[in-house]
Formats: structure tokens, sequence, C-alpha cells
């Protein structure tokens, strides 16, 4: 842990013990802790650690949560800064008092969790309650969130320890004051002591261990290659388990370095090393891997479009002859091929094309980009990226290498060599330590060569948060339609225009153990424990006609039909909706008002639809403003007139006509791409109460409906855009992308 866990003692001991009782590997712990970092560790005999339970007994009154010694608990004995190290013996634990994400977890011999636990008990029971109001202590400022949502940066994770933890209060104001000045600089945050070791772990970034308080055999040092003893120091070593501590997490060539030296079949786990520096240094000793110079050597979501010009005659038909070795339907990038692929040029005359698209693809992924486009032009091949929902071009090559390209692209994608049909398919991407799926599509241009576009799913159990990706009055309009009795809930809007991640983001805030939550879907995109997912899969047999018989047995409280497209299919979503279960689909529409005008346009029955259909909700997807970059500007006179408009339906609801707007700053800054960082969606609701049900059954046209609407406080998506706009989240011109086409524009200067 931190420099104050005295009470742990050499790991070469704790390792080194057997036993039945006694966890070797985090791999081995249930999986609620799987990630968490948990590694053994003995304690000293006789002793206690005072700090660690005096921070327990802060936890422990703020959270609520009681100590009983005869229920087994979570033993506090250690901490890394504001962050507790909890200890059990159980190789399945009971669930700790705090989540997961707020203490490290580590495991002890069953003899030593008893000797600790009759020494630590009547000191936690005994303890005076900590005062929060008199200055020596800052209490947070928050309970507990129910569902907790990881942090992605050192300075969402700074966020976090304000909001969530303890503080003492010297270290409390250090924090405040990286809060105030992080919006106007991109410098690194300085932690106070122990903090940098609580954000990694907030971070998931690997546990935390002080290097001044282990000590390690002979053996485990000379197994750590001597070109890399100053990046990293032995920590342990069990059977073919070897840990290891390096002062910067993740180092995949440190990991790739040391999996070479120890040989097959061992396996290697990471410590930050939260302490002063301890590495040792020699004359004989060189890196073999330095700094990079500048951002671009490191950071491929930096890369600007590469141009790569025509070749010479000699590698043109060395590029042709590449043959790509790999497992068709399998791409794997190893954490030491990736560090060689950053410095891969794809302008040399003799490059690779296998290289070179596996670089593309680990641009896109860097990138956050959810597809990549592979597009043979007429003379041109180009590769573009879609980040933010916005087309991003990253490479351009002339037309031989460019069908070079494509046919490796195919190849290692495990695509057929057919050129006249579309094609869809599916491929896993082994990316370092993470596996990304992917699905494919082909599509013929002019009858010679393919398209290819590769979307990349979200990893396992990874959906946003709601309260991320939509406004707060829509969210919880939204939940309430999901946590209903029964109806019918549509999701409405153009083709990535977010409908499947916002209704997964709602079916993971309402996903419990009570709810039996089913769905059908074409593909799984999102893949959520607790929900009962069905795919499509026609060359097996597995249609949405046989999908739907075994779906309606099931008995489901919520039901995800992945798409209505006919009457057949709008019938029994109805059906089921109406006999007490809440159905849930999406349907490809401009609007609300248009979507029950399309219903009705189906053939439905209008009473059956008046009283099943619950919400219709649409939405378009908008790119957030940097909020470390953006600048500030008064609305133009224009602008102005158009919050005026179509703000005056809506002051019940406390919109202002904003006197400054925000715009994205030109290239953007470090934390962004060109201004923009990750997208809100701007919601259009109509929830279908009794006046609603009355213009169904009287199949009124898509303009009562949207009249209704908008008497009744129900914004259109566009604005809905301009409240994103006068709250600071999106740029004006973001928001007129959802304008009316014909708003505002003046025909008599057509001709102009």
């Amino acid at each position: 842990m931190n420099e104050t866990s005295q009470a742990l003692v050499p790991a070469r001991e704790a390792i080194s013990v057997t036993g039945a009782n006694f966890l070797l590997t985090g791999q081995d712990v249930c999986t609620a802790y799987r990630k968490t970092g948990i590694y053994p560790v003995a304690l000293l005999p006789g002793t206690v650690h005072e700090a660690a339970i005096e921070w327990y007994v802060r936890w422990k009154d703020w959270a609520g949560f009681v100590f009983d010694a005869a229920e087994m608990p979570w033993l506090p004995v250690g901490q890394v800064g504001p962050a507790l190290v909890l200890a059990h013996c159980q190789r399945t634990p009971p669930p700790p008092p705090l989540p997961v994400e707020f203490f490290q977890p580590v495991l002890l011999r069953q003899e030593e969790y008893a000797r600790y636990l009759a020494l630590s008990a009547p000191l936690i029971n005994g303890a005076p309650k900590p005062v929060w109001d008199g200055g020596a202590l800052v209490a947070p400022r928050s309970m507990l969130p129910e569902r907790f949502i990881l942090p992605a940066t050192s300075r969402a994770a700074l966020e976090i320890l304000l909001e969530y933890f303890p503080h003492e209060t010297l270290a409390h104001q250090r924090l405040l004051e990286q809060q105030a000045t992080r919006r106007r600089t991109t410098d690194p945050l300085v932690w106070p002591p122990g903090y940098a070791g609580a954000a990694r772990l907030l971070l998931r970034h690997g546990a935390v261990a002080d290097p001044k308080i282990i000590r390690v055999s002979d053996g485990s040092l000379k197994r750590v290659p001597e070109n890399i003893r100053s990046h990293c120091r032995a920590i342990a070593e069990y059977e073919q388990n070897f840990w290891y501590g390096c002062e910067h997490l993740p180092d995949p060539t440190v990991e790739d370095l040391l999996l070479d030296a120890l040989g097959e079949g061992w396996q290697v786990h990471g410590l930050l090393l939260d302490g002063p520096r301890t590495l040792e240094h020699t004359a004989h000793t060189t890196a073999p891997f330095a700094p990079p110079s500048t951002r671009e050597e490191y950071d491929m979501r930096s890369r600007q479009k590469v141009v790569i010009e025509a070749a010479t005659a000699a590698s043109r038909r060395q590029a042709v002859e590449a043959k790509p070795v790999v497992e068709a339907g399998e791409i794997r990038i190893t954490a030491k091929e990736l560090a060689a692929l950053e410095r891969y040029d794809e302008r040399r005359h003799d490059r690779d094309p296998t290289k070179v698209f596996k670089k593309q693809l680990c641009v896109a992924i860097q990138s956050g980009a959810s597809d990549l486009h592979i597009e043979p032009g007429v003379d041109r091949t180009r590769v573009r990226a879609r980040i933010d929902g916005r087309l991003t071009e990253l490479l351009d090559m002339p037309e031989e290498l460019g069908e070079t390209f494509i046919g490796v692209a195919k190849t290692m994608l495990g695509l057929p060599s057919e050129k006249f049909l579309p094609q869809d398919g599916n491929c896993t991407i082994y990316y370092g330590s993470d596996a990304i799926n992917c699905r494919l599509s082909t599509y013929p241009i002019r009858k010679c060569i393919q398209k290819i576009v590769i979307r990349f799913l979200p990893k396992r159990g990874q959906v946003p948060a709601l309260e991320t990706i939509m406004p707060d009055r829509e969210r919880r309009i939204l939940l309430r339609a999901f946590r209903s009795p029964y109806g019918l809930v549509l999701m409405c809007g153009p083709t990535g225009s977010g409908k499947t991640t916002t209704t997964f983001s709602a079916l993971a805030a309402i996903n419990e153990v009570e709810s039996n939550i089913t769905t059908m879907e074409n593909p799984v995109e999102y893949v959520l424990d607790g929900v009962n997912q069905a795919e499509l899969d026609e060359p097996r047999g597995v249609t949405w006609n046989m999908l739907l018989k075994g779906f309606l047995r099931q008995d489901p409280d919520i039901g995800v039909l992945g798409e209505i497209r006919d009457l057949a299919t709008a019938e029994i979503a109805l059906r089921q909706a109406l006999t007490g279960h809440v159905v849930v689909s999406t349907l490809h529409t401009v609007s609300c008002a248009k979507t029950v005008e399309r219903l009705i346009d189906f053939g439905l029955n209008t009473d059956m639809l008046a009283s099943g259909l619950m919400l219709v909700e649409s939405q378009r997807l908008v790119r957030r403003v940097c909020q470390n970059c953006k600048t500030m500007r008064k609305p133009t006179a224009g602008e102005h007139k158009k919050f005026v408009r179509h703000f005056e339906h809506f002051e019940n609801l406390g919109w202002k006509v904003p006197g400054q707007i925000w715009d994205a700053l030109p290239g953007g800054c470090e934390n962004c791409r060109g201004g923009y960082k990750g997208r809100i969606a701007a919601v259009e609701l109509l929830p279908v109460t009794e006046e609603v049900r009355a213009l169904i059954e009287g199949k009124k046209r898509a303009r009562d409906f949207a009249d209704w609407a908008h008497k009744n406080g129900f914004p259109t998506v566009y604005e809905s855009a301009l409240h994103l706009v006068a709250q600071g989240l999106i740029t004006m011109s973001e928001a007129d992308e959802w304008q009316e086409t014909w708003e505002d524009f003046d025909f008599s200067n057509a001709v102009k």
C-alpha cells in the first residue's frame, strides 16, 4: 500500500504460504472483485495498523455500516490515501461495507485473520465517533451512489475523491485547489501524499504497494532482465505467478519483456509502487525503451490524416505479393506489437499492408471510434473513422495499394473473397489485454471491389450511465415508463441516433433481481449481466418468428424487441404490453408525432394502440463541447431571436434565453478532438396521456400530436438541442443541424 501501511510484511513471506483457505491470484476470486487487484499479504505478529483503523471508523460513521465481529467482517489493515485496504480470508467473501471501487482488497490466512480480528475489534468498537465539523476532518459531499460509474481520467477521479471520500483538512484544501485550476490548465495533477494511489484504484490501473516494506528473494530478483531493472522491480512469486512493481502503470513493454524472460506458462501481475523512487540504477543498465519525444509518437488519437503516395514498380510488386499469415476471424495485437505499430511509418516504400491495416485498427480503437470505413474510390482508397458521430479521414492511399489493403483486411477479418454480393460477418480483435467484438459489412463498389465497414461493439457490461447521455427531466420520465406495470415504450430516431445505447442504459438503471428482462436483438451489441439476450441467427434457423414464440413464453417483466418492422411485429408487441408487461422496441422515424402516425398507418387497431402505448421517445446525438477549452461569446441577433421564439413556450420549465453561449476551440486541446468530446442526446418525448389516447382513437395526424406535445411542455428535438446550447453543453452549430430545413430560410434572396 502507501507509506502509512507499515503493518504489511514482505510479500514473499505471504505468497509462500499454502493452504486451502489461501488465495493465490486475483483470478481465483469471485467475480465481484476479479478486477480490483487482490493479492495475498501477511501481517506483522502482535500489531494492528492504528491509522487504518482510525480511517475505517471515519468511513463506518459516515456510511452507516455496522461492525460486528461475529459476522466475519472485512478488516482494515492499511490505507491508500483516503482509500482503505480491507482484508478477508474467505475465497468467496461476504459483501464488503463499501463499493469495491473504494478500497484495496487483500486476503489473509484464516488463522492470521482470526488473530487480527481479535486485536482490532475492540479498537474499532471502542473508538469515538469522528467530529466532522471541528476542522480536523472534512466529510464527503454525498452518500455512496447506488450505481457507481468508474472514472476514465485522473481529473474525473479527482471529482469522485472530492465527492465521496473523507479527507484530512490540508489534503482537502489541496484537492480543491486542483479542482479550481483543472479547467484552466492541462498540467498534470499534483496529488497529496497517498492520493495518487487512491486515484489509481479508482481508475482500475492495478493494485498499489509500498516498496519500502517489501523484501524480495534473490531468485525473484534474478528473474528480471537487467535491461529493465531501471523500470520495474520484482515483488514476489508463487509457482508460475510473478508480481512486479512499476512507478507508472500500465506498462505493456515491461510486461512483454518479463513474459519473454520468464518463459512459457508464467503469468505476471503489475502493482503500482506508491512511494519514493527505489529502483536501482547501475552503470550497465540501459533502457530498452525511451520516452517519446513528441506526442504523435505514442498517442495515435492525435494523428492527422496520412497520405501515401504512389510506390515504385518494385515496391508495388512486393506489396501485391504480400500474404498475411493470420487466423481468419481473429486479429491479435499484443502490447509488444502495439508499441511497434505506433512507430511504424505507413509511407515507407517497403510497407507491409498487414501492418498498415493493423495500425488503422489501433488508431480507430484508441480514438474511441464506433466504426471504421475502408472505401475504394476511382483512383485512390481512403480509410475513415466515425468518432463522436463524425467521419474523420485517417489514411489516403493509391488504388493499387488500396486493392491489396482491402484484400488483406478481408482475409484477416475472416470474410470470403466474394466481390459482387454484400456480406455480413463478425470478428474479434484481441487488443492488448482487451477482446473487442466487431460487426462487419461489405458492399460492392462498381462491380470490382468492396467497401468494408467495421463496427466496434461495446465491451461486455460497458454501457454508459443514462445520466451522462440524457438530460435529467427526460431521464426521469423515461425511467418512470420503464418501471411501470405494463405498456409499450418506443425509442425512435434515424440510424446512428443512439436508440440502442439509450435503451440499454435505461435497462442497466433498472436491472434488478426482481425483474426478468428478456430481449430479441440483431445483433447483441451491449452484453449485460442479468439480462436474457437472444440473437437472430438465420443460417441456424433462428428467425424472428421462432424467437418470438420463445420470447412470449419466457414471461418477461420487461421485453425488448430489437425493431418493429411490420404490422405483425407491432401487434405482437402491443398484445404483450396489454397482458401486463413492459415492452421496449425501436422504430426508424423522425419524430414522436410521426411515429404514432406511422403506427396508425400500419393498420393497427387504434383502441388497442391507445390502450397499450405508454411513451414515445425520439432523439438525436449531438457532440458535447469540450469543457476544458470551450470559448465564450454572445449570441448573434439571429441566434437571440431563435432562443426567444422557441423558449417562450417553456418558461414554466425554467428555460431562459442565454446571455452567452459557447463555441468549440478550433483544433481543440489534448483532452478532446477538434474542440468536442463525447455526445449527449437531444430528446423529444410524447407520453400517452388520456388526451393523447383520444387523439389516437380519432386517428389524428402527426400535426395534431405535435401541437399537443408543444402545448403541454414537451419540446422538439431542435428545441431540446437549443436548451443544451443554453446550458453550455453543446455549440450552436451542433444544434442547428437539427433545425427544420426551411426555418429562417429567405426564399426571396434564394437567387443570390
